[in-house]
């Protein structure tokens, strides 16, 4: 398992702590927020190699969000979490975006969170 940089983003304060505190069990360094805004001050000061980032939030669209990291870090990749069916605007961004890599529907699998995070390491 390689180490990797995640910034979780989710609007349920909740959520993201429990998320957190799962996924650093496998080695991953993490960090959470829970506005775009912060997501946006966090990227300029540093980067990440993932963003597990919640579709729909209340100040900004979880696409919106990944569209504006993009212009500040282009190597960050992206899974997608979803508690809606959104299903066909979740397909449209999977296919016009290549650093999306996952549409992960809540409750999370996190073992399947992980191996789509693995997965994506070894393939490139």
């Amino acid at each position: 398992m390689t180490e990797k940089r995640i910034l979780v983003v989710d609007d349920e304060v909740d959520f993201v702590s429990m998320l957190v505190k799962n996924l650093e069990l496998y080695g991953y360094e993490l960090e959470d927020c829970t506005t775009p805004r912060q997501v946006l001050n966090r990227f300029k000061k540093k980067s990440f190699d993932w963003a597990i980032i919640d579709f729909k939030m209340p100040e900004m669209r979880g696409d919106k969000l990944i569209n504006q990291i993009q212009f500040m870090d282009s190597s960050c990749k992206f899974i997608v979490m979803t508690g809606y069916s959104v299903e066909d605007e979740v397909q449209q961004i999977l296919a016009a975006n290549p650093k999306v890599f996952g549409i992960m529907h809540k409750p999370l699998d996190l073992r399947k969170l992980v191996d789509v995070i693995e997965r994506a390491n070894n393939d490139q």
